[in-house]
């Protein structure tokens, strides 16, 4: 004797599919609203944005839009104009040397691994690596001190770029006593 019921399987079968039905139904119940206020908004923004009144929105969106662009710009530029370094701290002509301003520690630190260089040009790499900080870390100090005038970084070399001191960087080394 065979397990097979036909009618009973039948029976669950459709059981089963009325329920799905029914979920489904029931689900689009909410969802359906949800859809026609996306709809209505979307439209709304569309027919805002294309209506023609004497100042159409869509060129209101882009005057706010570059007036944000323009003050983020102004703003950034102020801020690097106000943290600018000052000048290297060369010897000017006409005048005394000017004292070496002070470095924040990591700075310092980069400049002193140079000074124990010798004259040498190390790879960005081995001096992260010399000094146990990450390369990217190094590199934005390097570039710091490029911009106060005390180091140059050679990019185009074949090993990686490497970097050297200036003469303003070999002053800041003598005067502080690191060479």
């Amino acid at each position: 004797m065979s397990d097979s019921h036909p009618v009973r399987t039948h029976i669950t079968g459709a059981t089963v599919a009325g329920l799905l039905v029914a979920l489904i139904l029931w689900a689009l119940g909410f969802v359906g609203p949800v859809l026609r206020a996306l709809w209505s908004a979307a439209s709304w923004l569309g027919h805002g944005l294309a209506t023609s009144i004497s100042l159409p929105v869509w060129l209101v969106f882009v005057v706010v839009g570059y007036a944000v662009a323009v003050t983020v710009m102004i703003r950034r530029h102020r801020i690097r104009s106000v943290r600018s370094p000052e000048a290297p701290a060369a010897f000017r002509p006409g005048g005394p040397p000017q004292e070496p301003r002070e470095l924040e520690r990591l700075q310092a630190k980069v400049m002193r691994a140079m000074g124990e260089a010798d004259g040498g040009t190390p790879t960005v790499e081995d001096l992260a690596d010399d000094l146990g900080i990450s390369q990217l870390r190094l590199e934005q100090t390097l570039e710091e001190l490029e911009s106060i005038g005390y180091l140059e970084i050679i990019r185009h070399v074949a090993d990686g770029p490497v970097v050297d001191v200036t003469r303003a960087g070999r002053d800041y080394l003598i005067a502080k006593r690191l060479v």
